[in-house]
């Protein structure tokens, strides 16, 4: 009986699934956030301001764990110029959350 092939994910599709799910992520994030944002500045309490603080961080750990996934793809290899410039956006947000 004969073995079915696997298929092979190419760096370019491994990619691509990768910023789908980077932006899922990230848009799920910043909702969050800017709910946690909205709520402190319209009712400026410490509660508030804790959960503000707490969404800021979750979105900078998000921002840094993506961009170092980011990072293991070569943007050489890719040929599609949107998932190339996602992937260079996602990589530099992990830089500014570095430095902050």
């Amino acid at each position: 009986m004969p073995v079915p092939l696997l298929k092979t994910i190419s760096e370019e599709e491994t990619a691509k699934i990768f910023v789908e799910r980077a932006e899922r992520e990230l848009k799920a994030d910043a909702s969050a956030y800017q709910f946690a944002n909205w709520n402190y500045q319209t009712n400026l309490t410490d509660e508030n301001q804790k959960v503000k603080l707490a969404a800021a961080e979750t979105s900078g750990l998000l921002s840094k764990r993506l961009g170092k996934e980011a990072q293991g793809f070569g943007v050489q290899q890719i040929t599609d110029v949107d998932i190339k410039r996602k992937l260079k956006l996602i990589k530099e947000s992990k830089k500014s959350w570095k430095a902050k």
